[in-house]
Parts: structure tokens; C-alpha cells; sequence
């Protein structure tokens, strides 16, 4: 008779496990404490500390240079995009209000909202999204894979305060 013998990858110790979900019930719970009145406030309480615990470390909070993914998807609420997706993933307005997509998909002009504010107070206009476009591409500043986002980005514009146009290097839906 043949003996037949299974292979399994490392296994989970008992505490290993629990740390691990510890910790994810506890950032679940921690999500939980902003009530909904103060999350719905138009204008909350400015300044403060945030915190949070992760299993790598951080190159910085530069999110244009830092792509660690237990760093950055916490991070990703101190940040917004032109645009959103909604739970369809179809695009919502992020920073840009409106948006409009010429026939030849080569150039795409934003509408910015006014009043969206940096955590300075300094208000976000097409310049400064122009400028964090530039950045993001300069390979002495932006990480690889955030300059991959933009890898078919050709040329940034500024049309006015709140109106920016990005031609493409080839045709993008």
C-alpha cells in the first residue's frame, strides 16, 4: 500500500491567529467610534491626532511615495481624487465636479468644486493638482507603482483657477 503523504504551507499558531484578528476587531471597532453626528457635521473640529497600528513600516506619509498597503489604505482618508467610484464602480464626482471626455479619448478637462480645502487650509485649486501630477511623475519623487498611475498622462493644463485639462499619450477610456 502506497503512503500517501500532504503538503500544507506554515501553519497559524493559536496566538499568531489571535493577534491577527485582534487586530482587526479592534480597527473595526475603532471605526465605529466617530458617531454619526460628528462624521455629518459641515464643518468638524479641525486638528487632532490620528493613529493607527500596522505590520510594516511606513517610507513616510508622502502618499506619492508610499505604497505600502497596510500604510497607505489608512492614509487613504486623508486623500480624494478628480474622482470617486460609487458601489457600481461607475465614476462620481471626487475634487472634480464635472468632467468632460473628448470623442477621441485623448483629452479630458475637469471642473474642479470650489471651497475643497488641503489640511493646511490652503484651497485646492488646478494648479495644485497640476503640480501633484508633476510630482507623482517625477521618478525622483514618485514611486514606480504611483507613477504607473499616470504613465499615460502626457501633458497637464491649466485652463483657469478650477478648470484643468490632461491630454493623454494614447487613447483611454
Amino acid at each position: 500500500m502506497a503512503r500517501v503523504t500532504i503538503e500544507t504551507g506554515p501553519t497559524l499558531s493559536r496566538r499568531a491567529f489571535l493577534a491577527t484578528t485582534g487586530g482587526a476587531l479592534a480597527s473595526a471597532a475603532a471605526c465605529g467610534l466617530v458617531g454619526e453626528a460628528e462624521a455629518s457635521k459641515r464643518h468638524p473640529k479641525r486638528g487632532g491626532t490620528l493613529r493607527f497600528a500596522t505590520r510594516g513600516d511606513a517610507a513616510g506619509l508622502d502618499p506619492h511615495r508610499n505604497t505600502i498597503y497596510l500604510v497607505s489604505t489608512p492614509l487613504a482618508a486623508t486623500t480624494q481624487g478628480l474622482l470617486d467610484l460609487n458601489v457600481k464602480s461607475e465614476p462620481v464626482p471626487g475634487i472634480a465636479a464635472e468632467w468632460d471626455i473628448a470623442p477621441d479619448l485623448l483629452t479630458y478637462t475637469f471642473k474642479l468644486r470650489q471651497g475643497v480645502l488641503f489640511h493646511n487650509g490652503r484651497e485646492v485649486d488646478a494648479e495644485a493638482v497640476k503640480w501633484n501630477f508633476e510630482r507623482i511623475q517625477d521618478p525622483k519623487i514618485g514611486h514606480p507603482f504611483t507613477r504607473s498611475a499616470l504613465g499615460n498622462l502626457k501633458e497637464t493644463q491649466v485652463l483657469d483657477k478650477y478648470t484643468l485639462r490632461c491630454v493623454l499619450q494614447a487613447p483611454s477610456a
